[in-house]
């Protein structure tokens, strides 16, 4: 309508400019009509829609380390915790996804619910620092005593007199635990070297009575090992849950370590870390697992038979051990070269697992009430996961409504602009009282008898529209 008005405003203005009495009145519905267009115009450039990222904070409940179930003792909880650890040789079957919790040798809280569109947050973590030591070599005997004598320490130093019985594994490409000496450390062997990072070995024991298929092992390589907890705090990705593993600080991850003698703690015991159930009982659960895992090997040149222990598979997983003469037949005479930060890494993974399981995988209910316990007692509990919660930044999409100044203003000002042209031309042309109303053939005639319309209509040369009505203008 504006376009329609415009235009015709354009053209009675240009028709009308020998009429002065016509072209005020155009030029102000003009104005007035090009203020519409303008207006139309910048309407669009008022407004201006923008989309956002707005971060908000929302709070998240997380799972965090294990610990005790309130209803339940420790003497309860023990017995599923240890049956549970059978569990060990499959978790590395496992997808990251399916070990939510379980990173590199550290436990650090969960999210229980996913925000696809949070950002990374901060959450605590315990991390298991694992240093071992070899035993000095002069201090350990090898004695060939009868199968049932147990070990013990003999003296004020570590001196471990070790029988055939004691040595379960004593066969190639073989890492395997002592029974338990004390409640503060374990003792491993192996009968592969063992090397630091600057490529020293660790004082392996030369046996006097070479042992294993066809007598092949000469030496042993002794190692005693101690755990302390680290405090670490960690980023979890809130769309994964997973931890981002650069992120653990302080890391407890080795790359490097130097052989040391190990020297006895006078700890008589390992101070309880109440974030953790069962914490110092940690040598229990490495130790007391002796369940057979299937995997049975033989000495050649005898009858007896043993088993590998569910520890000692995980730990020969994880370092890549693999006594290929199980099922070949033929003695391996050399074995691979592990490193101490391998090895340790290993057993700081294996505690990691450990109360990883003790807490998220159980077994059935049957197998707990009458494999576990006596069937005439009460059931135990496993134990149960912290709960807390955390904060966490999501991003949202969102718009706003931005306005141009300068348009704006421009706007305001066309506006007033238009209030004023409407209000002139609202109001009318005041004009003198007069009783000529009409133009009838009298009027017309009175006309030409009061003014000298004839002799200004002779002056027209040619009588073009225009021209005539310039001349016959006639005021009244």
């Amino acid at each position: 309508m504006a376009w329609s008005g415009l235009g015709s405003a354009l053209a009675t203005v240009y028709q009308q400019l020998s009429i002065p009495a016509s072209v005020k009145k155009s030029l102000l519905i003009l104005g007035y009509l090009t203020t519409v267009w303008f207006l139309h115009l910048t309407t669009p450039l008022l407004f201006s829609v923008e989309s956002y990222n707005s971060v908000i904070m929302s709070t998240v409940s997380t799972q965090g380390l294990p610990e005790l179930n309130p209803s339940a003792s420790m003497n309860d909880t023990m017995p599923v915790v240890i049956k549970d650890l059978d569990f060990l040789p499959w978790i590395g079957n496992l997808q990251e996804s399916e070990t939510l919790g379980l990173f590199n040798g550290s436990l650090h809280d969960t999210l229980e619910s996913l925000a696809p569109q949070g950002m990374p947050t901060q959450v605590p973590a315990a991390g298991f620092n694992i240093s071992c030591g070899y035993l000095l070599g002069e201090n350990i005997q090898y004695t060939q005593t009868e199968y049932d004598e147990e070990l013990g320490l003999l003296g004020s130093y570590w001196e471990i007199s070790v029988n055939r019985g004691g040595l379960y594994n004593d066969c190639p490409n073989v890492i395997a635990f002592l029974a338990r000496l004390s409640n503060e450390t374990v003792v491993l062997y192996t009968t592969d070297q063992v090397v630091d990072s600057g490529g020293r070995t660790g004082s392996p024991v030369e046996l006097k009575y070479p042992m294993g298929p066809n007598l092949t092992i000469s030496h042993l390589q002794f190692m005693q090992c101690t755990k302390s907890m680290v405090n670490q705090t960690g980023m979890v990705d809130p769309q994964t849950g997973r931890i981002i593993g650069s992120s653990l600080n302080p890391n407890i991850w080795k790359d490097h370590s130097t052989w040391q003698a190990y020297t006895n703690d006078t700890t008589p015991i390992v101070p309880k870390d109440d974030r953790l159930v069962a914490s110092n009982l940690w040598v229990q659960m490495v130790v007391t697992p002796r369940s057979p895992s299937g995997v049975e090997l033989s000495h050649t040149n005898t009858t007896t038979w043993n088993y590998l222990t569910f520890t000692d598979i995980y730990l020969m997983d994880w370092l890549g051990l693999d006594p290929s003469w199980i099922a070949s037949g033929v003695d391996v005479t050399s074995g691979p070269v592990l490193k101490l930060h391998d090895i340790e890494n290993a057993l700081a993974n294996l505690m990691a697992s450990m109360f990883w399981i003790a807490s998220h995988i159980h077994q059935p209910s049957l197998i707990q009430k009458y494999d576990i316990f006596e069937k005439d007692s009460q059931e135990g509990s496993a134990p149960v996961l912290s709960s807390g919660t955390v904060e966490i930044q999501v991003v949202q999409s969102a718009a706003r409504l931005n306005l141009n100044i300068f348009a704006v203003s421009l706007g305001l000002g066309a506006s007033i602009f238009l209030c004023a042209l409407a209000l002139i031309v609202s109001q009318g042309t005041a004009r003198l009282k007069t009783l000529f109303d009409g133009m009838g053939l009298l009027h017309i005639i009175w006309l030409f008898c009061n003014h000298l319309v004839a002799e200004q209509l002779v002056q027209v040369e040619e009588p073009t529209p225009r021209a005539l009505r310039t001349a016959g203008m006639i005021g009244i």
